[in-house]
């Protein structure tokens, strides 16, 4: 599975996008399966499409929906406030030195 570029949406969306597709594809961490695994709460939850990719078959795409668009912005700040905790807790430098040994 693949995320990918929601036709409508606007040019902002689409680089979150893109980036977001190519650290699912990429992952190392997660398996095929494990992503499958994942994806399906969200989907069942309506925040997420999955379908068929019309360029490969044997590709799944998967989008955000309108309303898993309302759910990323309405996390967004909750996010934010949850990383300048982690920051003023640990200290900007060691924060940012922990998030290098994530990449």
């Amino acid at each position: 599975m693949r995320l990918c570029k929601p036709s409508v949406k606007p040019q902002t969306r689409d680089v979150e996008i893109s980036s977001l597709s190519l650290e699912l594809a990429a992952s190392p961490v997660l398996d095929h399966s494990a992503r499958a695994h994942n994806i399906r709460p969200l989907e069942r939850d309506g925040l997420v499409e999955v379908v068929a990719d019309e360029h490969d078959k044997r590709n799944r795409l998967v989008a955000l929906t309108e309303a898993g668009w309302a759910k990323l912005n309405q996390s967004q700040p909750l996010w934010e406030e949850a990383q300048r905790r982690f920051e003023r807790a640990f200290g900007e430098e060691k924060a940012r030195a922990f998030r290098a040994t994530l990449d």
